[in-house]
């Protein structure tokens, strides 16, 4: 009777781990795409916040004109230095030119009693790349990862914005039209 020597695995052994590997593998990859592209949505929210906080502060500063009631000023991105970050999207594409801006609006109103304005100033953030990666007008306190769209923003869903009159389209929240400032 003759005897084998056991010292390695079988062909069948082999090619069953590697079947299981692959199995994991399959399961894996998407799950880490998966991670990625939210940890990615999280960064654009995060920057487009950075946006509107140095905007403010810029506003406040007196280097934009903050808007009476009922009206609104844009200030393009471009125009905005962050202390930290490139100028490129999170998806590193450049942001297309009048389609990347944060909007000041005061949607304040007028005391009864008074007769004066009460200014509240709300900011919304609208950027698009040259990947059509980007969010619609959005208001800052209500942007989420879900607003950010990859490669899914189409031509016409973000108003252009010109200097001299504004937003295409002009500008209305929740059947409140506003004026351009500028």
């Amino acid at each position: 009777m003759r005897k084998f020597n056991k010292k390695g695995f079988t062909l069948i052994e082999l090619l069953a781990v590697i079947i299981i590997l692959g199995v994991l593998l399959l399961i894996a990859i998407p799950a880490m795409n998966t991670l990625v592209e939210n940890a990615k949505k999280d960064a654009f929210v995060s920057t487009a916040k950075n946006y509107i906080s140095q905007a403010r502060y810029e506003a406040l500063q007196g280097e934009y004109e903050l808007p009476g009631l009922g009206k609104y000023n844009v200030v393009p991105i471009q125009n905005i230095e962050l202390e930290k970050g490139s100028k490129n999207s999170v998806y590193d594409k450049a942001w297309k030119d009048n389609l990347a801006y944060v909007v000041i609006v005061n949607e304040g109103s007028i005391d009864a009693t008074t007769g004066e304005a009460k200014d509240k100033f709300v900011y919304y953030f609208a950027a698009v790349d040259v990947a059509n990666n980007g969010i619609a007008l959005t208001e800052e306190n209500a942007m989420e990862r879900d607003d950010v769209k990859k490669q899914g923003i189409k031509d016409g869903e973000i108003a252009t914005y010109d200097e001299a009159s504004g937003l295409s389209g002009g500008l209305e929240i929740g059947g409140q039209p506003y004026t351009y400032i500028g």
